[in-house]
């Protein structure tokens, strides 16, 4: 995988020397969010993300229905690594930024596991300790 090419200006930016990844929004916005298809998994978790943050959970879920994702392995543990990843919604005080995007994604995807994969994807390390 190259940086500049495959990651650049598609799921980051570097800014002074920061690496910023960007979230669902900012992705959608910029017109880089691609297909939720098994082969790219965070264009999956994306796409679930923006659903439930704009519309609801259960578009979020007939999404990845669609997609036939909802009992994919690699998919069920890239929801749960994101999940335990991502900063929760209740540890950041900027409504605004990079860091209340993650964390609204974080409550999209948080919100669809609750829904559609209690049993199969347990809660997120970090929202146990709130």
């Amino acid at each position: 995988m190259n940086f500049d090419q495959d990651l650049k200006d598609k799921i980051l930016e570097v800014k002074s020397g920061d690496v910023i990844l960007w979230d669902s929004a900012m992705r959608a916005k910029k017109g880089v969010i691609g297909t939720p298809k098994h082969d790219m998994l965070l264009n999956a978790l994306h796409h679930a993300a923006r659903a439930g943050r704009e519309q609801n959970t259960g578009v979020a879920k007939e999404l990845l229905e669609k997609a036939e994702l909802m009992e994919e392995p690699a998919f069920l543990m890239a929801l749960e690594a994101i999940l335990n990843v991502l900063p929760a919604p209740a540890l950041v005080s900027s409504s605004s930024g990079p860091l209340a995007g993650a964390a609204a994604d974080c409550d999209a995807l948080e919100k669809l596991r609750k829904l559609a994969f209690a049993k199969e994807v347990p809660q997120p390390k970090q929202l146990g300790l709130l």
